[in-house]
Parts: C-alpha cells; structure tokens; sequence
C-alpha cells in the first residue's frame, strides 16, 4: 500500500494533522460509534456524515463533531436496533 500512496501522492494517514484539524479517519468512527466500518461507510454515501476521500482507497477525513449530530445518532441507534437508516431525515429538498 504505500508503494500505492507514493506513487500516487497520497499522504499516509497522521493522527497529529488529523488531531490539529478536528479529523478522525474511518477506524476511529467505528469505535467512537461502535458500529461496523460498513454501516460508517454507508452514513457517509447516504449524507448523514460527511466526509471526504482524496481519492479512493485513500483515508477517510471525518469531521469529529460530525458524529455527535443528532440524526447521525438517530441512525447509529437504528442501526444498533437493526432497523433502516432514516435517511430521509437529511434530505432537504
């Protein structure tokens, strides 16, 4: 992988920049929501959480305080309930 990352430029992944600038990658906001990293990855493509990725396979940049939005706790609550994502809560339209 980090023949990957040099020959694309892409940075490795720093907790020390990603701490200075309020980021947490895709490991972190599975523990901190103690989901799996499949059901983070699917409040990321539905909108609950936004996130970016330089490209893909690249790591996650998660704002922190992304996770502690209510509908993104109403979701990890469905989720942990094995209900479906309210998705539609976070669509303005």
């Amino acid at each position: 992988m980090a023949e990957y990352r040099t020959a694309n430029k892409i940075p490795a992944f720093s907790k020390t920049q990603y701490d200075a600038r309020g980021l947490i990658n895709l490991s972190t906001a599975v523990s901190i929501l103690e989901i799996s990293p499949n059901s983070v990855l699917q409040l990321i493509k539905g909108g609950l959480i936004k996130a970016e990725q330089v490209i893909k396979h690249a790591p996650w940049k998660i704002p922190r305080d992304e996770l502690d939005k209510p509908a993104v706790r109403r979701a990890v609550t469905a989720l942990k309930a094995g209900k479906q994502i309210p998705f539609h809560e976070n669509q303005h339209h």
